[in-house]
């Protein structure tokens, strides 16, 4: 079996001697469900806390689009390219439906696709192609396979033709109808990972029961390996072929076999998970019901950082900068943290703050009420854009060449350069 090498800080050496866990697996035989709490062959590993070793800044990747929400399968909101010089000029907009509850954009190449949390529209070329019904927050951008993952009402993850919407591969994952689909990631080599959640209630147990599944499907839309676990909330982020997740006192790496290969056991509640490029992992977690940002090494070094007294920050991953940075984001303000985990600058926003992705050159684009605005690496602002009359409802992006993408409740706005 081929071995796949990774360079010196990447997750295969945090993994040690393990020489299975730096294999791509064979795809197993669909197994039966397993409480995520019962896999095998784990390694503990007892976390740590002191300093942290330094990273070098990270290159970024091909400018191949924002495929996904926060960005990529890290879920760390990096954008491919660097922040134009501007100034933004508005070129053209779009309506967008309400009712589909706009939330999110991706786009790739002439493609725009602006997601929500019912429905979806999907632009080319500026154009209305389709728009459709979604049954989970997530969805996914394939431009190498001309194609765009998304949970149809069915349940199911349907990929479409990102230019023409003509339906393509399904995979019937856990759950059916009614099931929300959290998270799925399709790997170069074809293999899927999907994460659900389903919800029942009944008048002699209203308190909802909540199962959490986890699935791993082959190219050919065929399930391989399945996991689930009652009532355990999950957080889920992908390193290369290593699924991350984290659970109330737990964060854990796995194989495609979803066998166990690395678990620290952490007093924490998670509320978000984002990864870099090494497989270090940045937690917005409670503590004693009090959110702090975590950053753990997957050799179990951590350091944690308690919030400013009294704020509440969303609970989405964290922002992660090329330079290791790290931003989250409250109703109106802006906390930004050295990869030491130190808090280095607060931006107060004028108006609620509704998403930011950062730049290739350490830029924050900041969707602040009808402004996008840009926070250097000082924290100091500078208005992008506006939409007057509007309020963003969304992270703002960058396209192919460089234009700049806002989403509003009723709109979707394209900024050009000059």
């Amino acid at each position: 079996m081929h071995r796949r090498q990774f360079h010196s800080v990447s997750l295969a050496a945090a993994l040690g001697s393990n020489g299975a866990s730096c294999q791509t697996p064979k795809p197993p035989k669909a197994k039966a469900m397993t409480s995520l709490t019962e896999q095998s062959a784990a390694k503990l590993v007892p976390p740590r806390p002191g300093a942290l070793p330094p990273l070098a800044p990270a290159a970024p990747g091909a400018p191949t689009g924002y495929l996904r929400p926060y960005a990529n399968e890290r879920l760390n909101s990096r954008l491919t390219r660097p922040l134009p010089p501007g100034p933004f000029t508005a070129s053209w907009n779009a309506p967008i439906d309400p009712g589909i509850k706009p939330a999110g954009l991706l786009a790739s190449g002439a493609s725009v696709f602006a997601l929500g949390l019912a429905g979806y529209h999907l632009f080319v070329a500026q154009k209305p192609v389709t728009q459709g019904v979604t049954t989970g927050r997530d969805a996914e951008l394939l431009p190498g396979n001309n194609a765009f993952f998304v949970p149809d009402r069915y349940g199911r993850i349907a990929s479409f033709n990102l230019t023409t919407a003509a339906a393509g591969l399904v995979l019937s994952a856990a759950g059916g109808i009614g099931t929300k689909r959290t998270y799925f990631h399709r790997r170069p080599s074809g293999v899927t990972l999907v994460a659900s959640t389903a919800e029942s209630s009944s008048p002699h147990n209203p308190a909802p029961t909540r199962v959490m599944y986890l699935q791993v499907f082959d190219a050919a839309g065929n399930a391989t390996a399945s996991r689930d676990g009652l009532n355990v909330p999950l957080h889920v982020a992908m390193h290369e072929d290593f699924p991350v997740l984290a659970r109330p006192g737990v964060l854990e790496f796995l194989d495609l076999s979803l066998n166990s290969q690395r678990r620290l056991v952490i007093d924490m509640a998670p509320h978000g998970l984002s990864l870099d490029e090494t497989g270090r992992s940045y937690l917005l977690c409670a503590v004693n019901h009090r959110q702090q940002l975590w950053i753990v090494a997957p050799t179990g070094e951590y350091v944690a950082s308690r919030l400013p007294e009294g704020l509440t920050v969303f609970q989405r991953p964290p922002i992660v900068g090329y330079d290791h940075r790290v931003y989250l984001l409250s109703q109106q303000r802006v906390l930004c943290y050295s990869a030491a985990g130190e808090l280095a600058w607060q931006y107060e926003a004028p108006a609620r703050v509704a998403g930011a992705t950062v730049s290739a050159d350490g830029q924050l684009l900041t969707a602040v009420g009808d402004a996008v605005v840009a926070l250097n690496a000082k924290g100091e602002a500078r208005p992008l854009c506006r939409m007057p009359g509007e309020e963003q409802v969304a992270s703002p992006i960058l396209g192919s060449a460089g234009e700049l993408y806002a989403l509003t409740g009723r709109r979707l706005h394209c900024f050009a350069i000059g």
